[in-house]
Protein backbone atom coordinates (compact mmCIF):
# COMPACT_ATOMS: atom_id res chain seq x y z
CA UNK A 1 0.00 0.00 0.00
CA UNK A 2 1.47 3.31 -1.07
CA UNK A 3 0.22 5.82 1.52
CA UNK A 4 0.80 9.44 0.71
CA UNK A 5 0.91 12.09 3.42
CA UNK A 6 -1.43 14.88 2.55
CA UNK A 7 -1.52 18.36 3.98
CA UNK A 8 -4.45 18.86 6.28
CA UNK A 9 -7.09 21.25 5.13
CA UNK A 10 -8.62 23.92 7.31
CA UNK A 11 -12.01 22.80 6.01
CA UNK A 12 -14.23 21.17 8.59
CA UNK A 13 -15.94 18.13 7.05
CA UNK A 14 -19.71 18.24 6.87
CA UNK A 15 -21.41 16.32 9.66
CA UNK A 16 -18.25 16.65 11.78
CA UNK A 17 -20.24 17.55 14.89
CA UNK A 18 -22.08 14.22 14.72
CA UNK A 19 -18.95 12.22 13.97
CA UNK A 20 -17.04 13.85 16.83
CA UNK A 21 -19.89 13.14 19.24
CA UNK A 22 -20.70 9.53 18.33
CA UNK A 23 -17.51 8.02 16.90
CA UNK A 24 -15.94 5.12 18.83
CA UNK A 25 -12.47 6.22 17.73
CA UNK A 26 -12.46 9.81 16.57
CA UNK A 27 -8.69 9.97 16.96
CA UNK A 28 -8.23 7.23 14.36
CA UNK A 29 -10.32 9.22 11.89
CA UNK A 30 -8.32 12.38 12.43
CA UNK A 31 -4.82 10.93 12.88
CA UNK A 32 -4.90 8.36 10.08
CA UNK A 33 -7.90 9.24 7.96
CA UNK A 34 -7.21 12.97 7.64
CA UNK A 35 -3.45 12.62 7.25
CA UNK A 36 -3.04 10.00 4.51
CA UNK A 37 -4.30 9.57 0.97
CA UNK A 38 -4.01 6.83 -1.60
CA UNK A 39 -4.11 6.69 -5.37
CA UNK A 40 -6.85 5.07 -7.44
CA UNK A 41 -5.49 1.50 -7.40
CA UNK A 42 -4.97 1.45 -3.64
CA UNK A 43 -8.41 2.99 -3.08
CA UNK A 44 -9.96 0.18 -5.11
CA UNK A 45 -8.03 -2.43 -3.07
CA UNK A 46 -9.22 -0.85 0.20
CA UNK A 47 -12.86 -0.81 -0.94
CA UNK A 48 -12.61 -4.45 -2.01
CA UNK A 49 -11.02 -5.41 1.32
CA UNK A 50 -13.69 -3.68 3.41
CA UNK A 51 -16.62 -5.03 1.39
CA UNK A 52 -15.24 -8.56 1.63
CA UNK A 53 -14.72 -8.19 5.38
CA UNK A 54 -18.36 -7.21 5.89
CA UNK A 55 -19.80 -9.58 3.29
CA UNK A 56 -21.41 -6.91 1.13
CA UNK A 57 -21.18 -6.63 -2.66
CA UNK A 58 -18.46 -4.51 -4.21
CA UNK A 59 -19.88 -1.20 -5.48
CA UNK A 60 -19.07 0.16 -8.90
CA UNK A 61 -16.20 2.60 -8.54
CA UNK A 62 -15.83 5.79 -10.53
CA UNK A 63 -12.78 8.04 -10.33
CA UNK A 64 -12.51 11.63 -11.48
CA UNK A 65 -9.21 13.46 -11.77
CA UNK A 66 -10.87 16.79 -10.87
CA UNK A 67 -12.43 15.60 -7.60
CA UNK A 68 -10.65 16.88 -4.49
CA UNK A 69 -9.07 14.28 -2.14
CA UNK A 70 -11.54 15.13 0.63
CA UNK A 71 -14.73 14.61 -1.38
CA UNK A 72 -16.60 11.54 -2.55
CA UNK A 73 -20.10 10.41 -3.39
CA UNK A 74 -22.04 7.22 -2.73
CA UNK A 75 -25.04 6.09 -4.75
CA UNK A 76 -27.31 3.55 -3.06
CA UNK A 77 -27.97 0.17 -4.68
CA UNK A 78 -30.69 0.19 -7.31
CA UNK A 79 -33.08 -1.74 -5.03
CA UNK A 80 -32.90 1.00 -2.38
CA UNK A 81 -33.53 3.74 -4.93
CA UNK A 82 -36.47 1.83 -6.42
CA UNK A 83 -37.99 1.20 -2.99
CA UNK A 84 -37.80 4.86 -2.03
CA UNK A 85 -38.83 6.30 -5.44
CA UNK A 86 -40.85 3.62 -7.33
CA UNK A 87 -39.84 1.42 -10.25
CA UNK A 88 -41.62 3.59 -12.83
CA UNK A 89 -39.75 6.77 -11.86
CA UNK A 90 -36.40 4.97 -11.89
CA UNK A 91 -37.03 3.33 -15.27
CA UNK A 92 -37.98 6.75 -16.68
CA UNK A 93 -34.85 8.33 -15.17
CA UNK A 94 -32.64 5.59 -16.64
CA UNK A 95 -34.28 5.92 -20.07
CA UNK A 96 -33.87 9.70 -20.09
CA UNK A 97 -30.16 9.49 -19.18
CA UNK A 98 -29.48 6.32 -21.20
CA UNK A 99 -27.72 4.68 -18.29
CA UNK A 100 -28.71 2.31 -15.52
CA UNK A 101 -28.29 2.74 -11.82
CA UNK A 102 -25.65 0.27 -10.60
CA UNK A 103 -27.19 -2.81 -9.01
CA UNK A 104 -24.94 -2.73 -5.92
CA UNK A 105 -24.45 1.04 -5.74
CA UNK A 106 -21.55 3.23 -6.75
CA UNK A 107 -18.79 5.10 -4.95
CA UNK A 108 -17.20 8.08 -6.71
CA UNK A 109 -13.75 9.24 -5.65
CA UNK A 110 -10.86 11.33 -6.92
CA UNK A 111 -7.69 9.86 -8.39
CA UNK A 112 -6.10 10.71 -5.03
CA UNK A 113 -8.39 10.23 -2.04
CA UNK A 114 -7.98 10.65 1.70
CA UNK A 115 -8.49 7.52 3.79
CA UNK A 116 -11.25 9.22 5.76
CA UNK A 117 -13.15 9.99 2.56
CA UNK A 118 -12.97 6.33 1.51
CA UNK A 119 -14.21 5.30 4.98
CA UNK A 120 -17.00 7.91 4.82
CA UNK A 121 -18.32 6.59 1.51
CA UNK A 122 -17.88 2.97 2.61
CA UNK A 123 -19.88 3.83 5.74
CA UNK A 124 -22.77 4.78 3.45
CA UNK A 125 -22.31 1.63 1.37
CA UNK A 126 -22.36 -0.55 4.51
CA UNK A 127 -25.51 1.18 5.76
CA UNK A 128 -27.24 0.64 2.40
CA UNK A 129 -26.49 -3.09 2.49
CA UNK A 130 -26.63 -3.94 6.20
CA UNK A 131 -29.25 -1.64 7.71
CA UNK A 132 -32.96 -0.97 7.09
CA UNK A 133 -33.67 0.89 3.85
CA UNK A 134 -34.57 4.27 5.34
CA UNK A 135 -31.68 4.56 7.79
CA UNK A 136 -30.61 8.26 7.94
CA UNK A 137 -27.72 9.10 5.62
CA UNK A 138 -25.58 10.78 8.30
CA UNK A 139 -27.06 9.54 11.56
CA UNK A 140 -25.63 7.57 14.49
CA UNK A 141 -25.84 4.25 12.63
CA UNK A 142 -23.82 5.71 9.75
CA UNK A 143 -21.17 7.00 12.19
CA UNK A 144 -20.84 3.43 13.53
CA UNK A 145 -20.39 2.09 9.99
CA UNK A 146 -17.88 4.87 9.25
CA UNK A 147 -15.93 3.65 12.30
CA UNK A 148 -16.20 0.04 11.10
CA UNK A 149 -14.81 0.99 7.69
CA UNK A 150 -12.01 3.13 9.14
CA UNK A 151 -10.95 0.35 11.51
CA UNK A 152 -10.77 -2.13 8.61
CA UNK A 153 -8.79 0.38 6.54
CA UNK A 154 -6.43 1.02 9.46
CA UNK A 155 -5.76 -2.71 9.87
CA UNK A 156 -4.93 -2.97 6.21
CA UNK A 157 -2.64 0.10 6.33
CA UNK A 158 -1.00 -0.30 9.75
CA UNK A 159 2.21 -1.79 8.35
CA UNK A 160 2.63 1.30 6.18
CA UNK A 161 2.26 3.98 8.83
Amino acid sequence: MNLRTIERSDRVPRHEHRVRRFSRDYELLTELGDRYAVERGEAEALVRSVTERFGVPMPDLAFNRRRRPDTGECWPPRSVIVETNSEDRIVAWEAQRRRTIPEHGQIRLGHTTMLRTIAHELGHHLVHHLEPKRTPAHGKVWVGRLDDAMEAIARRCEAQV
